[in-house]
Order: C-alpha cells, then structure tokens, then sequence
C-alpha cells in the first residue's frame, strides 16, 4: 500500500516536471523581447519578459517541460535585431549568454 501511494504521488509530481535553462544577457544592450521554446513547436509563444526588458548584465530563467529536450530561443533588442539559437540540449546546456557577437 505504501509503494503504490509513493508511485501515484511521483506520477502527479513529474507531471509538472520542468528543466530550466538561463539566459544570461552580456550584450551591452536590453533585450527587449525573449522567447523559448521546444523545437518541435511551430510559433514561438509569448514573449517570456512581457512587458519588461533584460538589463546587461541581468538573466531570465526559461522553463520547458521536462520532456522537452531540444528548445529554441530568440532574444530582441530594441531596432528589430535578434540573437537565434536552435537545438539547444538541455540535458546538457544549462545556460547561454546573449552577446553582441557570435552566440
């Protein structure tokens, strides 16, 4: 009886199971707009700073779903330049660091 409880009460906990993957901006600019997601994902979603900008020097945890393994992500700076990344392991790849030049 007890083995069973655990069990049931792991299922539910690992259905909201997430992997986090850290953004860390080093641009010498804001980025103005964020978006991460699992590379199977056909859009982008919505921008994960909202209403709010990542400093220089500032970072902004994504979260994926733990199942998720390989994950985009596009950071904006104000003028429409951006900064892609694409098939991002996370299983390996805890963290990446926006910079002005290169990844």
């Amino acid at each position: 009886m007890i083995l069973t409880v655990f069990l049931l009460a792991h299922m539910q906990n690992s259905a909201f199971a997430t992997r986090s993957l850290k953004v860390v901006n080093y641009s010498g600019e804001n980025v103005v707009a964020l978006y991460g997601v699992g590379t199977n994902y056909p859009g982008w979603g919505d921008d994960i700073l909202g209403n709010g900008v990542l400093r220089n020097g500032w970072y902004q945890y994504i979260n994926f779903q733990d199942h998720v393994r390989y994950v985009k992500v596009k950071a904006y700076f104000s003028g429409g330049r951006y900064k892609y990344w694409d098939s991002i392991d996370l299983y390996s790849v805890g963290e990446i660091h926006v910079t002005r030049y290169g990844g």
